[in-house]
């Protein structure tokens, strides 16, 4: 649907469960994206990914390699308001492909997407107080910090402190 000369976001198609099967069932991947891991089948994928593209309030795509159409992970921007501009961005980059690039391009094309179809000024979002590697990349694109929730999220049996992001696309 959008891409560049590396990647493409687009609408998922059968062929892509097995690798959003692999990325939703990676336990330690889902923990970090702030999920309650819990076993996915190639259905329960399926029904996932049906209902998130379907949404009236939010947008889903593959993240995929232009020229293999290897999956590289997904990304959502959900709760969209359009009287307020906003939404709640949701970004999922495989092992093998972080470091790579990839989620920058994917954030590039995506709020260039944002901003000329739905005149989005804001995308806002939760990541791990701890987890230096994604605050640090949500840094370097522009995002800034606007809160911290402590104790906030269950993982593992320990609270932990959630930051809540935003990055203004249009002022």
């Amino acid at each position: 649907m959008i891409g560049d000369d590396r990647i493409e976001l687009r609408a998922w198609a059968q062929k892509d469960i097995d690798t959003l099967g692999r990325l939703r069932n990676d336990l330690l991947l889902q923990e970090m994206l702030m999920s309650q891991p819990r076993p996915n089948s190639a259905d329960r994928v399926q029904d996932w990914v049906t209902e998130k593209s379907g949404r009236e309030d939010g947008v889903f795509f593959v993240i995929s390699e232009r020229d293999s159409d290897r999956v590289l992970g997904y990304v959502q921007v959900a709760n969209m308001n359009a009287m307020h501009g906003t939404g709640e961005l949701g970004i999922c980059i495989g092992p093998d492909a972080q470091g790579s690039g990839y989620g920058s391009a994917t954030m590039a094309l995506l709020e260039d997407y944002l901003k000329r179809v739905f005149s989005m000024r804001k995308l806002l979002l939760h990541v791990f107080a701890d987890n230096e590697s994604a605050v640090e990349f949500y840094l370097k694109l522009g995002f800034d910090e606007v809160g911290r929730m402590k104790d906030h999220f269950l993982n593992n049996g320990e609270f932990r402190d959630v930051i809540i992001m935003e990055k203004f696309l249009i002022r």
